[in-house]
């Protein structure tokens, strides 16, 4: 028999900045590895974020992103997954979106992230509309009932799954 997918809305809690809060204290290194590639990628000043500079690297991290955002927006999304002994955690930058422009859906064994807005001029003509998707499928071993999300007040996204008991 044909089962539909099972799917429910994740509450995402909102949080202080990423780098003061630490409750994010488990993500920081991801995330300081998911911008370090960013910058490796489109920056060749051989910038570590490891070496005192995690600020510059932020900074020219958030250069990058508003230059590529038009041409291509995941290029230059950070985004780190991160899975041992079962349990899963991923981090991302969503901070083109408000908390209320991001979705966060559990579907069958599955994580689902979308964001989307839409400016519209005062003439009603549609200005601009920037929208995106991620999917991550969970190791059979993280349990997907036990899913937590949060948002930083500066546009981190963290996703936990603790390993099933």
């Amino acid at each position: 028999a044909f089962m539909m997918p099972s799917e429910k809305n994740l509450n995402v809690v909102q949080r202080e900045s990423f780098f003061d809060d630490t409750f994010f204290k488990e993500n920081w290194e991801d995330f300081d590895r998911a911008v370090q590639s960013i910058v490796d990628k489109f920056d060749n000043r051989g910038l570590k974020v490891d070496q005192g500079s995690r600020t510059e690297c932020r900074d020219v991290y958030s250069k990058i992103r508003t230059r590529k955002i038009g041409q291509d927006l995941y290029a230059s999304q950070a985004l780190q997954i991160t899975e041992k002994d079962g349990k899963f955690q991923a981090v991302m930058d969503v901070k083109d979106f408000n908390p209320g422009e991001l979705q966060v859906r559990a579907v069958d064994d599955r994580i689902v992230v979308e964001g989307s807005y839409q400016k519209v001029s005062e003439d009603g003509a549609l200005s601009s509309w920037k929208s995106f998707y991620k999917e991550f499928t969970l190791h059979p071993a993280a349990d997907i009932d036990l899913v937590t999300t949060a948002l930083s007040k500066d546009g981190v996204l963290t996703i936990k799954a603790p390993k099933k008991e």
